[in-house]
C-alpha cells in the first residue's frame, strides 16, 4: 500500500467513528473556511473522503430499505456496532435489526400487513413523501409492540421454547436485544419528548443542565437507562454521566451510589468500556485502521479514570473488580502491539552491518509497518501510568528510543565512510530513519538527523570518526 493509500485508509477509519451529525458540522466549518478565503490544500481531501464515507453508507442504507430504517429510527441512540463480551440492558447491537425486521415482515404474525404497509411507505418514499413514509413507519412500529410483546411472553420461563425462538429470530442476542427493543418502542414518545429538551451535543454538564436533566428524569418510570442512554450519547465526554449520579445522591461514596435509582449511570459507562473493548480487538494490529484504534484507546481510558475519579469504589467490589478486569483485558489486547514494537523498529532500521556483509536497503513495506508500531507506541505513551502492563510498554519505550540513537549515528557514519551502491542504500536507509524518527522524537529533531546526512554525505576532510555525532541526543 502506498503512503497515500494509507492516509486515505487512516482518514476514512477515522472519519467512519464520528456521528453523522459530526461530520456535517466538519463540512459546514471546511465550507466556512473557503467563502473567508482561509482554505487550505487539505481541506478538498478531507472534504472528498467526508463525501465517500456519507455515500457509501446512504447506499448501505438503500440496500437495507429504507422502510426498515424509519422503522428502527428512534433506536438510533441505543444501536453499537460491536457486541461485548455479555449482554448490557439498554444497548442494541445494529447487526440484530436486520434479524428482527426479517422476523417482523415474514414470520411475525402481522407479516402480511407489514409487508403492505412498506409497500406504502416505499412508493411514499419514492413519490418524495417522507412524512407520509415516516407516519407509516410509526404505525408499522404501533402494530409490532403487542406482537413482540406476544412472541416474548410466549417464550418466558420456558427454555425449550425460549431456544426454539432464538433459533427462529438468529441467536439468544437477537432475542435479549428484541426485549430492549419493546422497551424502547413502548416509551418511544416519552423518550422523543425527553430528547428534544435536551442539546444536540453536550460539550460541558454544568451544575445548571445536569439540574435541569435531573429534574426530568424524576418524572421518568423505572426503565430510566433508556433517556440516560439519550443523555449518553450526548456528551461531549461521556463519563460526565456519572456526575448526574453523584449530584442526584449528594455523594461519591460507591455504598450508597450503588443502591441509587441512578445506578445504571455506572452501567452504562461499564457498558460502553466493553464495547470499546470489542473495538480495540477489532482494530489491534490493523494499519488501516489506526485512527479508530487510537480514538478508541482514548475513549477507553476517558471511561476507566472517569468512573475511577467521580466514584469512590472502596465499599463497591462489583464495580471496582469489574472496572479492574476491563484494564487488565484492555491491556492484554493492546500488549499484543506493544510485545511487537521492537521487532518492527529492527525490520526497518538495521545498525552497521559486519565486514563484507550484502547491503539491501530498508523495504517500503518494513518502513510502513515500523512507522505504524510506533505510533502506536506513542499513542500509548501517555497512559503508561493507566496501564496494567506499564513496565512492558516502559521498556519498549526506551529500547527502542535507545536503538534509534544508535542507529542514527550507524547510519551517519555510514554515509561518511560508504562508497558506490552502499552509499545509496545508506542515503536510503537515513530516508527511513527521518520518517521514524519524526514520530519518535518530533519533526524539528528529524530535520536535524536530515542536515546532519546531508553534510554527513560530502565526507569532507575535518568530519573524522571522532566527529561522527553531529546529532545532539533528544531530550527525554
Amino acid at each position: 500500500m502506498s503512503e497515500s493509500s494509507a492516509l486515505v485508509e487512516q482518514l476514512r477509519s477515522y472519519l467512519v467513528t464520528l456521528p453523522p451529525k459530526t461530520r456535517a458540522r466538519l463540512v459546514r466549518e471546511i465550507e466556512m473556511a473557503r467563502l473567508k478565503g482561509q482554505s487550505e490544500p487539505a481541506h478538498a481531501f478531507i472534504l472528498q473522503a467526508v463525501r465517500d464515507v456519507m455515500r457509501e453508507e446512504a447506499e448501505a442504507a438503500e440496500r437495507t430499505g429504507s422502510p426498515q430504517r424509519l422503522f428502527c429510527e428512534p433506536l438510533e441512540p441505543f444501536l453499537v456496532d460491536e457486541v461485548g463480551e455479555s449482554k448490557r440492558r439498554g444497548f442494541i447491537h445494529r447487526g440484530s435489526l436486520d434479524h428482527i425486521w426479517r422476523w417482523l415482515v415474514r414470520d411475525s404474525d402481522i407479516a402480511a400487513d407489514l409487508r403492505a404497509r412498506e409497500r406504502e411507505a416505499t412508493e411514499a418514499l419514492l413519490d418524495g413523501d417522507e412524512h407520509k413514509a415516516a407516519e407509516m413507519s410509526r404505525t408499522m412500529r404501533a402494530e409490532a409492540v403487542p406482537v413482540i410483546e406476544a412472541a416474548l411472553a410466549e417464550t418466558a420461563g420456558d427454555s425449550r421454547s425460549r431456544m426454539k425462538f432464538s433459533v427462529q429470530l438468529g441467536g439468544g442476542r437477537v432475542v435479549e436485544d428484541l426485549e430492549d427493543m419493546l422497551a424502547i418502542l413502548r416509551q418511544e414518545d416519552k423518550l422523543a419528548k425527553f430528547a428534544a429538551r435536551l442539546p444536540d451535543e453536550i460539550a460541558v454538564l454544568d451544575d445548571e443542565l445536569a439540574a435541569s436533566i435531573l429534574r426530568r428524569l424524576r418524572d421518568e418510570s423505572k426503565d430510566i437507562v433508556y433517556p440516560l442512554i439519550v443523555v449518553f450519547r450526548r456528551l461531549y465526554q461521556p463519563a460526565g454521566l456519572l456526575r448526574l449520579l453523584t449530584l442526584y445522591e449528594r455523594t461519591d461514596d460507591g455504598k450508597r451510589l450503588v443502591k441509587s435509582r441512578l445506578a445504571p449511570c455506572v452501567d452504562i459507562v461499564t457498558a460502553e468500556m466493553e464495547i470499546v473493548l470489542a473495538r480495540l480487538s477489532r482494530t489491534v494490529g490493523r494499519p488501516n485502521a489506526y485512527e479508530a484504534h487510537v480514538q478508541a484507546i482514548r475513549r477507553f481510558y476517558e471511561l476507566a479514570n472517569g468512573l475511577g475519579v467521580a466514584v469512590d469504589l472502596d465499599g463497591v467490589p462489583e464495580w471496582r473488580n469489574l472496572l479492574a478486569a476491563q484494564r487488565r483485558r484492555a491491556s492484554e489486547i493492546l500488549s499484543s502491539d506493544v510485545q511487537g514494537i521492537p521487532g518492527a523498529v529492527r525490520r526497518a532500521l538495521r545498525p552497521r552491518r559486519r565486514e563484507g556483509e550484502r547491503r539491501t536497503p530498508p523495504s517500503e513495506t518494513a518502513i510502513q509497518e515500523a512507522e505504524y508500531a510506533v505510533r502506536t507506541m506513542m499513542a500509548l505513551k501517555p497512559y503508561r501510568s493507566e496501564l496494567a502492563m506499564n513496565e512492558l510498554l516502559g521498556n519498549v519505550i526506551s529500547q527502542v528510543e535507545n536503538y534509534i540513537e544508535v542507529v542514527n549515528g550507524a547510519i551517519l557514519q555510514d554515509l561518511r565512510t560508504a562508497t558506490g551502491p552502499d552509499r545509496d542504500i545508506a542515503r536510503a536507509e537515513l530516508e527511513a530513519a527521518i520518517r521514524i524518527n519524526a514520530i519518535v522524537f518530533g519533526e524539528n529533531y528529524a530535520a536535524l538527523l536530515r542536515r546532519s546526512g546531508e553534510v554527513a554525505s560530502t565526507r569532507l576532510a575535518q568530519f573524522d570518526e571522532d566527529d561522527t555525532d553531529d546529532l545532539a541526543a533528544p531530550a527525554a
